[in-house]
């Protein structure tokens, strides 16, 4: 996969997301309709985005936005 294909994919779940949530390396604050990380927080280091995973895969990587869900 190209690196332009995945730059608008979740951090955590890699959900692709209908807009950059890191363009310019500045995070615009969404919510993932998936594993529901805050763009911009719990993503913001690799160590946060690692641990967030860790916590979202343990609980059953439910799905948050259920109506989203495909």
């Amino acid at each position: 996969m190209k690196e332009e294909e995945n730059m608008f994919n979740c951090r955590i779940c890699g959900l692709s997301q209908e807009h950059d949530p890191w363009e310019d390396n500045c995070p615009n604050y969404d919510f993932c309709d998936c594993c529901g990380v805050e763009f911009g927080y719990q993503d913001s280091d690799k160590e946060l985005a690692l641990e967030y995973r860790r916590g979202w895969l343990v609980a059953g990587a439910i799905w948050k936005d259920r109506l989203s869900k495909p």
